[in-house]
């Protein structure tokens, strides 16, 4: 959690999961969004430690999707700015726990390379790697 704290001090700029006020960060969750005023806006990036948190989830997720999936997760940025903020997030995550997670996506490794110079740069103690995507 310390990590999307110090994160949510670079650009590009992350909001709370409406895309206004600040990021949601507790115990069990992380999420997200980019600036609505300004546009930066879309999906909300939601991380959490246990497959569903209730009451956090009845707010801003899709219902239908957890409980189909029973914790799968996807958030669409439109390559809006905060799409570097997730992969940052995504890449620190896998790099605590390589299986922690299943972690795809529909960009290329092109993609990442951004949010993995913005994590590097508030972890730059780790030897960080992109994950394997597929």
């Amino acid at each position: 959690m310390e990590f999307v704290e110090k994160l949510s001090h670079y650009k590009p700029t992350i909001c709370g999961p409406t895309g206004t006020e600040h990021p949601v960060i507790t115990e069990n969750d992380v999420m997200f969004n980019g600036d609505a005023a300004v546009g930066e806006d879309y999906e909300t990036f939601h991380v959490s430690r246990i497959p569903q948190s209730p009451k956090l989830t009845e707010e801003y997720s899709n219902e239908y999707m957890l409980a189909k999936y029973k914790g799968f997760r996807f958030c669409k940025t439109n390559r809006k700015p905060y799409d570097t903020s997730v992969v940052a997030c995504l890449i620190f995550i896998a790099n605590m726990n390589k299986n922690l997670m299943k972690i795809t996506s529909s960009g290329k490794m092109s993609d990442w390379h951004d949010g993995y110079h913005l994590c590097k740069a508030i972890v730059p103690h780790m030897d960080l790697t992109i994950p394997e995507l597929e």
